[in-house]
């Protein structure tokens, strides 16, 4: 893209905050979502998914009660 159009573009956005602001917003939601998939994908394979392995809770309840 050209400089001129660049220009006119950052202009618009201008007259429009609200509307960059909700871009923004719903762009932040979406990478907190494929973060959270992320993680949740990084703990599975690195066995650290504690609180959604069954197992290990029982196993926990019954070593410490």
């Amino acid at each position: 893209s050209s400089a001129a159009s660049d220009v006119y573009k950052r202009q618009e956005y201008e007259k429009d905050i609200e509307g960059v602001y909700e871009i923004l917003k719903k762009g932040s939601e979406e990478a907190q979502k494929i973060a959270a998939q992320t993680v949740k994908e990084v703990k599975s394979a690195m066995k650290i998914d504690y609180f959604s392995d069954p197992a290990f809770i029982e196993e926990q309840k019954k070593k410490f009660n």
